[in-house]
């Protein structure tokens, strides 16, 4: 199975019981498509003997089957791979869709808990992440099992808050025309948001924010200290939005690499500032996601759930002609 970002392609082979073998990580831009990086990583670790299924998990919106990358010029068709690749099945998921699936699942040393440890409650989990984009999913508990609930959230509209907050609005419309969540939060948002604060910019790339913000440089300090304000207030909204009692997970590509920045107040302190409903968010833990492959974890997770339905369809066919 796969997770493909924007920046990075993961992939990985799965074993009868689930786990993840034979991980390899290659930038996207050495690719030109999902087929060309499927048959590359197939060559190097399976050469000749193809998996009989694959779940690709894709950083884009996902549709009956084909699916149309958010910032790739890419595009995936599920049964155009099935036939490639000869394999017998093929299903494409969002990626947060895949992450919500394997939040469940997380160890506790791959989670850290951001603000006061409070006891999850049962019901939806939301699981959201700043990266090369901003992506968004749910997962909500039922009879049958759990079932994902996918999201464009990143493409909702970004809602400033403040003064400092208009005037980064106003700079990115004139420049997109719509200003988006993922405008503000992701890696490019985080330089825009550098930008806004030294009004031009001496830095082109997110971890050069962070990098100064950590040798003390005052402004990238202001633009790291927004964006975890922002994100810990987008991240309240999404709790609101998904109803989520269980948890919000903090994932993306960002996290891991400004974990004790989200582990000051502030990050908290804009999740829970929700007016009427602050008690309700009040009581809903937030967890910074540690987990090197949580997106493969997710898709090895569904790639199972499919193996084992196929074989209890075959079993059934099976009684049936007997």
């Amino acid at each position: 199975m796969a997770d493909l970002g924007g920046t990075n392609t993961r992939f990985a082979l799965v074993d009868r019981r689930g786990r993840l073998q034979a991980s390899k990580t290659y930038p996207a831009a050495a690719f030109h498509s999902v087929d060309e990086g499927l048959a590359r990583y197939l060559r190097d670790v399976a050469p000749g003997a193809a998996p009989p299924a694959a779940v690709l998990a894709i950083a884009g919106q996902v549709t009956d089957g084909r699916a149309r990358f958010s910032n790739l010029p890419w595009t995936a068709d599920a049964a155009a791979l099935r036939a490639a690749f000869s394999f017998r099945a093929v299903e494409l998921i969002n990626d947060f869709v895949a992450q919500a699936l394997a939040a469940p699942r997380l160890a506790p040393e791959h989670l850290r808990p951001l603000g006061r440890p409070s006891k999850a409650q049962p019901g939806v989990i939301a699981v959201i992440g700043a990266g090369t984009g901003f992506g968004a999913a749910g997962l909500a508990p039922g009879p049958a099992g759990e079932t994902p609930i996918a999201s464009e959230a990143g493409h909702a509209g970004f809602a400033p808050a403040d003064e400092f907050e208009l005037r980064l609005w106003e700079r990115l419309k004139r420049r997109f025309g719509r200003v988006s969540i993922e405008r503000v939060l992701s890696g490019r948002g985080l330089v825009a948001i550098y930008e806004a604060v030294r009004d031009q910019g001496a830095i082109t790339q997110p971890a050069e924010v962070v990098a100064a913000a950590r040798q003390g440089e005052n402004e990238a300090q202001q633009a790291l200290s927004r964006f975890v304000t922002i994100y810990g207030r987008v991240a309240g909204d999404l709790a609101l939005t998904f109803g989520t009692r269980a948890g919000v997970y903090i994932s993306g590509g960002i996290a891991p690499k400004i974990l004790d920045w989200l582990e000051r107040p502030a990050f908290r302190e804009a999740f829970e500032d929700k007016g009427r409903l602050s008690g309700f968010v009040r009581s809903v833990p937030t967890f910074a996601v540690t987990h090197p492959d949580p997106g493969l974890l997710g898709a090895a997770r569904r790639l199972t759930e499919l193996l084992e339905a196929s074989a209890a369809a075959q079993d059934g066919c099976a009684e049936a002609h007997s």
